[in-house]
């Protein structure tokens, strides 16, 4: 898929070439736009939810860790987080 600013150019692009195009190329160009549109927002809608359960989970496991900790002061307990991976930001 393309970037949101990728699809925002072909559509301004589209609408100053609309006098070169017949009505049947602009429905079908607007069609896949918005496709793609709506794709890239359900992408982004996953990635931020993916984040939210991320960011939710590493709070329930420190949560644990402290409660271990503090049930069991005699031992060791320590947590270092996998580093977070880059987003999933490639050109389609």
């Amino acid at each position: 898929m393309h970037s949101r600013y990728s699809l925002e150019r072909q559509l301004a692009e589209l609408a100053l070439s609309t006098n070169e195009l017949s009505l049947g190329e602009i429905a079908a160009q607007l069609f896949e736009l918005h496709r793609q549109f709506r794709y890239l927002e359900l992408e982004e809608s996953l990635e931020k939810e993916r984040q939210m359960s991320e960011s939710d989970l590493k709070k329930q496991l420190e949560a644990r860790l402290q409660a271990l900790a503090k049930s069991n002061p005699s031992s060791t307990v320590s947590f270092s987080p996998a580093p977070t991976p880059p987003p999933n930001n490639h050109p389609h």
